[in-house]
């Protein structure tokens, strides 16, 4: 069975999504972590590169990360925000939410539990939240 999304949630994500990434599938990375409360050292964490790795990708310009990992760590931090924004009524809100402790998350920050490689945990309980879950 498939799921036939609302073409109005389709075009509140294609907006919210849109500072962050560019009709070509390229991203401006670091306005992205920004918007998450993360620098460029939390993402060479994350993904296993160093720091200058990321130098290029940091000056506010839309490119395509040519890492595989890296592309696809930016994708679901993308979806992280889509799905954090479309919750969240103000920035604030959102960036508050990645750097408090949660108790869903064993009072660990969601921020640190993506630096830490537990990515895939904040996103799952984003989806959750989306769909009718409890709050975290």
């Amino acid at each position: 069975m498939s799921t036939v999304l609302d073409p109005k949630v389709i075009d509140k994500a294609m907006s919210l999504a849109s500072p962050f990434i560019d009709g070509t599938g390229k991203f401006n990375v670091r306005a992205l972590c920004e918007a998450l409360t993360l620098t460029r050292k939390d993402l060479a964490t994350a993904t296993n590169k160093n720091p200058q790795w990321f130098q290029e990708y940091w000056n506010g310009s839309f490119k395509k990360p040519t890492d595989n990992t890296v592309h696809q760590t930016i994708e679901q931090l993308l979806l992280i925000y889509v799905l954090l924004a479309s919750i969240c009524k103000e920035e604030g809100q959102t960036k508050l939410w990645m750097r408090l402790p949660n108790p869903a998350f064993d009072n660990k920050t969601p921020a640190s539990l993506i630096v830490g490689g537990q990515l895939d945990m904040v996103r799952d309980t984003l989806i959750g939240l989306v769909t009718g879950g409890s709050p975290a």
